[in-house]
């Protein structure tokens, strides 16, 4: 077997070109007073013999490591693995081909149960999805002074440092309650989650806020940290719930197949809307979707956080969010 060819360094190109370390890294880096004839030259060469710089010995010299970070507030829910990590990939994924863009590189920074930081990853900024209360990321990020994107409003005040992208869930949620209204549902009802992040709590005071409103039962099932939503489901829809609106997509799904157990037609005996990725609205199967794009919202976190990083002030974006109603196939 062909020994592997030894790594060109600097010393190397500096042999060739026939100059000083000092100068070659001043023609590589651009800096120092260096004649642009020389400057090309050294580049030249350098590409030539596979010169490739030293991250590690860039990161030290610059302070930069040019890695965004992705971490997620919590973990700790039994159904978290199939319920958040979805969407979770998805923001990781709009992050990572986002920041090739920009010069920078993507990894997803493993946190502890205490909420730490892990310090296997060296990054200059962090994205983090759905801050929760007391949230420990957040504090550690503003301890050690690093810039962050929260996907979710921080439920602490005082975090002004940080720069919020988020989807408008608002108004599309209450296009999607009154549409099941309109259609004859007269018991709606809210599939949610344990989990005390703002997206959480702002949608069940959404829900809460126009049951009062229209003079509804507020019909609400939270699917507890040991237990499935498939369980939940099946008690929600014991509740006399004629229509349902769920936080996401694995919840929504655990209605459509309670629903069938108990051979109920949709839409014409339960109404179902959820909130899930646009590709998931593609095929009908009855319910309706408030579309949340991770891709997006991962891309645009990363835009925003970079500009953080080049010394803007943060400056907190908001996404639209479709609705897309359930409607029957072609000759159905």
């Amino acid at each position: 077997m062909e020994k592997p060819a030894a790594r060109v360094g600097i010393r190397d190109v500096a042999r060739a070109a026939g100059l000083s370390i000092t100068t070659v890294s001043w023609a590589l880096n651009d800096k120092g007073e260096v004649a642009e004839s020389t400057r090309a030259r050294v580049k030249a060469l350098a590409a030539e013999l596979g010169y490739r710089p030293n991250q590690a010995a860039r990161t030290l010299k610059s302070g930069r490591s040019h890695v965004l970070a992705v971490a997620i507030g919590h973990r700790e829910s039994a159904p978290w693995q199939e319920t958040y990590m979805p969407y979770y990939r998805s923001v990781l994924a709009g992050a990572a081909i986002e920041a090739v863009e920009h010069g920078h590189a993507v990894a997803a920074v493993p946190v502890s149960a205490e909420g730490r930081l892990s310090d296997a990853v060296a990054f200059d900024g962090l994205i983090v999805v759905d801050p929760v209360r007391d949230d420990p990321i957040l504090a550690e990020c503003r301890a050690r002074g690093i810039p962050v994107v929260a996907d979710g409003r921080p439920l602490d005040e005082g975090y002004d440092e940080v720069a919020i992208v988020d989807s408008d869930v608002r108004e599309p949620l209450l296009r999607a309650l009154d549409h099941m209204r309109g259609a004859g549902a007269a018991r709606p009802a809210l599939l949610t989650g344990s989990e005390h992040d703002a997206y959480t709590l702002d949608t069940e005071r959404w829900y809460a806020e126009w049951c009062a409103e229209h003079g509804l039962p507020e019909i609400v099932e939270r699917v507890a940290p040991d237990a499935t939503p498939a369980a939940a489901a099946s008690a929600l829809l014991a509740r006399g719930a004629d229509a349902v609106h769920a936080l996401n997509e694995t919840y929504g799904n655990a209605v459509l197949a309670r629903a069938a157990a108990l051979s109920l037609r949709l839409p014409d005996d339960l109404q179902v809307t959820m909130a899930g990725e646009r590709t998931s609205a593609a095929d009908y199967n009855g319910a309706g979707y408030l579309v949340l794009d991770g891709v997006g919202t991962g891309a645009a976190a990363v835009r925003v956080l970079v500009r953080m990083l080049e010394g803007e002030p943060p400056a907190s974006l908001r996404l639209p969010c479709d609705l897309i109603l359930p409607h029957p196939p072609a000759g159905g």
